[in-house]
């Protein structure tokens, strides 16, 4: 039987994960103290607006999300959220709180430009590592596993850039976690959009090309 939560449960969780994860983006308290306060939407279920043949919206297995615009958390009252998912959204929190220009950027570089995706993946990297350190730190090991569609409001094209730059996200946080735990968190979340863009194939190599060609690539340039 599914186990159906009340708002006033997961904003408890919410504050419990916040504090937990402020040292380990290197947050003190009286810096925390400055941040916007987040407000909680409790959902029915999550639906990605796409409707289907019968008019139905299609069921998105999208288990949270993070409103940057409004500090704004929104979680489905059917289940309680696993701590990965929690640290996975209170990070997206720190992330926007510590570095508010990013999003900005973002909006500046708009969909068309694919440095607005490799922004987008960096958030989910970002996201995703902060939510990995937070569920092994309390002692449930997260297995990384595919996602599948995450959603959208924009059409099913945003969905397909969408889930690839994620998915390319979630895997560069393995990467990290597997490597340094959540050690690089603190450096990661105040880069700019640029900065990310260029660190992530380089530290973070997730394919041959980033493992093995584009060093190749970098050695080259440094001698001219």
């Amino acid at each position: 039987m599914e186990q159906r939560i009340s708002g006033e449960q997961l904003e408890s969780q919410i504050e419990k994960v916040i504090l937990s994860l402020a040292p380990i983006f290197d947050v003190t308290v009286e810096k925390l103290a400055g941040f916007r306060k987040p407000t909680l939407l409790v959902v029915d279920s999550f639906s990605s607006g796409e409707k289907l043949d019968n008019g139905s919206s299609q069921i998105s297995n999208l288990n949270g999300r993070y409103h940057f615009e409004d500090c704004r958390f929104e979680f489905s009252r059917d289940n309680l959220p696993v701590l990965h998912t929690l640290g996975h959204e209170v990070s997206h929190y720190f992330h926007g709180e510590l570095n508010p220009t990013f999003e900005v950027r973002l909006k500046e570089l708009g969909l068309r430009n694919l440095n607005y995706w490799a922004g987008r993946e960096f958030q989910e990297f970002v996201a995703e590592l902060g939510g990995l350190v937070y569920a092994n730190g309390q002692d449930e090991h997260f297995v990384q596993v595919s996602r599948g569609f995450i959603y959208s409001r924009e059409g099913g094209l945003f969905n397909v850039f969408y889930d690839y730059h994620s998915g390319r996200g979630y895997k560069r946080a393995d990467v990290a976690f597997q490597r340094s735990g959540g050690s690089s968190l603190p450096r990661l979340a105040r880069m700019s959009v640029e900065e990310g863009e260029r660190i992530m194939p380089r530290e973070f190599p997730i394919s041959f090309y980033e493992q093995s060609i584009l060093p190749a690539f970098d050695k080259i340039r440094r001698k001219r």
